[in-house]
């Protein structure tokens, strides 16, 4: 019979529950101790025709710890009393129950006597049925219709915990692709950074997810020249990551037969529109630059990519390589990129970046922008170093969204022109020093 405050108490606990076999234990146990149920079967004509069936639960009660247990692997049976329950789709009451030896399920019934069975709905069709048995079922038929919506609710309550298992179960197999797209991409990152005499160079690289559409790369050319390039494709994530390995594979060609920046790019560009990018709202920015270290002459060109940022020590600022830029690739197949030239000093100092760094948010919504990366490249020991500048950007773009999540990726890359040692006795006026007697802009 229903123990109105049992069944309240009983409903409380199994609010409380997201374990299924914890939540299982509870309503086993209320049936058990309210109803005298001493076994309990799940039947199924999932994927069935009439009139077999197969067993997906059976449990019996044990005394010595106080729940049902397992009492029977799963099988598929065909006819007999389960199967007339099952495919009958309606509440049952049975008492004095006696089968035939040759019924599929004599085994599992041999000695019960009382029976409720009430059918479970998936999108109004019976799916299952849940069968109660014992010796002396201590119940009648209202406790039989109460059980059956209890059943109901429960089922849907499985059915929700089955389901956050499987979502769970996709997130983590899409976590490991995820990571495994991430490992493939920093294998297609450069694994050396090579470093001619008169030159130090730092990176740095964040995903802003498990993989994202930055890409560098800087490679000493055969004449001794080095080529820096710094590229962002439009987009986050898996696609994103996928056509920046086609960026570097183009790269990796086109770089071998272009005696330029500019034709570097143009090339990419014809590629890339040739590929059909521009009528799926793709682009690509990208920066690509040649320094001579003998020399020390900067040829370089922009495809719609932030300007560097370059500290020109001796003049004691900071100025923009603007001047070459051109719009992204991928859009038009006619464009054709355009080249400048300048000549850096000991200790000019180059920073190249993508998006990810000067469009870092905070919570409210500010962007860290231009003029808070310029504040941090003057605020750095004169004169400045590769690795200390990549370091010093970092720290203050984690700083600066230190409650936000990161929207884009973040990409790196300093180059510095080192000073000859008959270089080193020239006077070491630092910008720092200049600056400490003026307000700060940007807080």
């Amino acid at each position: 019979m229903w123990d109105v405050d049992t069944t309240v108490t009983m409903m409380r606990v199994m609010s409380r529950m997201a374990n299924l076999d914890d939540l299982m234990g509870v309503f086993s146990g209320y049936v058990h101790s309210q109803f005298n149920v001493e076994r309990a079967l799940i039947v199924s004509r999932r994927d069935l025709e009439a009139p077999r069936y197969r067993i997906v639960r059976a449990e019996v009660w044990n005394n010595d710890d106080a729940r049902f247990r397992p009492c029977h692997t799963e099988q598929t049976a065909e006819g007999g009393l389960l199967a007339h329950l099952l495919y009958g789709s309606e509440l049952e009451w049975m008492t004095d129950v006696s089968l035939e030896p040759s019924d599929p399920a004599f085994a599992l019934l041999e000695d019960v006597r009382d029976l409720m069975a009430f059918p479970v709905f998936d999108e109004g069709e019976t799916s299952e049925m849940v069968i109660l048995l014992s010796s002396k079922l201590r119940a009648n038929q209202q406790d039989l219709c109460g059980l059956a919506m209890m059943s109901g609710l429960l089922d849907r309550a499985i059915k929700a915990q089955e389901m956050v298992r499987r979502v769970e179960e996709t997130k983590q197999e899409l976590d490991r692709e995820l990571q495994a797209t991430a490992n493939v991409q920093r294998w297609l990152l450069p694994s050396a950074i090579p470093i001619p005499a008169g030159v130090s160079i730092a990176t740095s690289y964040q995903p802003a997810r498990h993989a994202g559409g930055d890409y560098y790369t800087v490679t000493e050319l055969p004449d001794g020249r080095l080529g820096v390039l710094i590229a962002d494709v439009s987009g986050k994530g898996a696609p994103a990551a996928v056509l920046m390995a086609v960026v570097r594979t183009l790269v990796e060609v086109e770089r071998r037969r272009c005696a330029s920046p500019a034709t570097l790019l143009t090339n990419i560009n014809h590629h890339l529109v040739e590929l059909g990018l521009n009528n799926h709202g793709v682009f690509v920015t990208a920066f690509c630059g040649v320094i001579d270290p003998s020399t020390r002459q900067l040829t370089y060109s922009s495809a719609g990519h932030h300007a560097p940022r370059l500290i020109q020590f001796a003049d004691d600022q900071i100025v923009g390589l603007g001047d070459a830029r051109y719009q992204p690739l991928a859009l038009q197949m006619d464009t054709e990129y355009h080249q400048t030239e300048l000549t850096m000093q000991p200790n000019d100092l180059l920073m190249l970046y993508t998006d990810g760094i000067v469009e870092a948010r905070r919570t409210d919504g500010e962007f860290f922008g231009i003029g808070r990366l310029d504040q941090v490249l003057r605020q750095l020991p004169m004169p400045p170093t590769a690795h200390h500048a990549v370091a010093a950007i970092n720290s203050a773009v984690s700083h600066f969204s230190v409650n936000s999540a990161a929207i884009d990726d973040q990409t790196l890359i300093a180059l510095r022109i080192e000073q000859t040692p008959a270089e080193n006795d020239t006077d070491m006026v630092t910008m720092t020093d200049r600056l400490a007697t003026e307000p700060t802009q940007f807080e």
